[in-house]
């Protein structure tokens, strides 16, 4: 990657849906990164340990 390029993020808030949901938009999406939100993590069934994997 060039050292002009810059990285894409987006925060979760921004994205509707459940954390799953959001994180498949998100990658669909082409970001490179994403903030997950303390609330998404919260209402969340899935462990964050597990976040890393879908």
């Amino acid at each position: 990657m060039p050292a002009t390029s810059r990285l894409r993020s987006i925060a979760t808030v921004s994205v509707p849906g459940t954390l799953p949901e959001k994180l498949k938009a998100i990658a669909a999406a082409g970001f490179d990164g994403v903030e997950i939100f303390e609330d998404d993590l919260l209402k969340n069934p899935v462990k964050p340990v597990a976040i890393r994997n879908l």
